[in-house]
């Protein structure tokens, strides 16, 4: 659909009495065409883990993201992952903290997710009571993304931090809601505009904080049901 903009600048009638007037000449001007697009959804989106997920909640989530976007769903161990054309969904520490542990072979491997993927949804579970002596390690990731946005600023990025247990349903619901309005498919200029405005996003079960420039905003997701 495409929305055009026009501003009435100036109205002259052929005529002063308006009992007599037939015409008039109006000057306007285009403010130029405002495109609204669809959201194009990536063909792929691949879960990526580094210890096997229950296979009921991948499943469960496979169905909610086809349904959803119309992509080919598929789970993958990061050892062997191939990201090409593809959104990851990273569940590596859904359970532990990942990053604080990592060798360097391992590393390369989270490298090479980053760089070869078209967005990364990086998922942990650091809110939980049994986690918190663990929480500042989560906190690794979000320096990690940073620096990934800092170095290209096309690439989409968002990590969800639950309050809750891994592998429950509800988490689900937040995880599709995410990819559908942050990590689809723009041309370069509106993923241009879009990377200024969510650096990072850390979502726990009540809300999401998108972060914009320097500023932080709160916004309320409706509780799943």
């Amino acid at each position: 659909m495409r929305r055009v903009r026009i501003s009435f600048d100036l109205e002259v009638p052929d005529l002063l009495d308006q009992q007599f007037q037939s015409s008039s000449v109006i000057i306007s001007t285009n403010e130029g065409p405002d495109v609204i697009e669809a959201p194009k959804f990536p063909s792929r989106i691949s879960i990526v883990h580094v210890s096997q997920p229950p296979n009921s909640w991948t499943d469960d989530l496979a169905l909610a993201l086809r349904n959803a976007t119309g992509a080919d769903v598929d789970v993958q161990p990061l050892d062997r992952a191939n990201l090409e054309n593809a959104i990851c969904i990273f569940v590596g520490e859904a359970e532990t903290p990942f990053l604080s542990t990592i060798d360097s072979e391992a590393f390369e491997k989270i490298r090479n997710l980053l760089i070869t993927s078209h967005g990364v949804l990086w998922l942990s579970c650091s809110r939980r009571v049994s986690n918190q002596d663990d929480e500042p390690l989560y906190a690794q990731a979000n320096g990690l993304l940073r620096t990934l946005r800092s170095e290209d600023s096309t690439q989409r990025c968002v990590r969800l931090d639950f309050d809750t247990d891994p592998w429950t349903k509800n988490q689900i619901t937040f995880i599709t809601h995410v990819v559908r309005h942050n990590l689809t498919q723009r041309n370069p200029l509106q993923t241009s505009r879009a990377s200024t405005k969510y650096r990072m996003a850390s979502c726990m079960s009540l809300g999401c904080i998108p972060m914009q420039q320097q500023t932080m905003k709160l916004v309320k997701y409706p509780s799943p049901h």
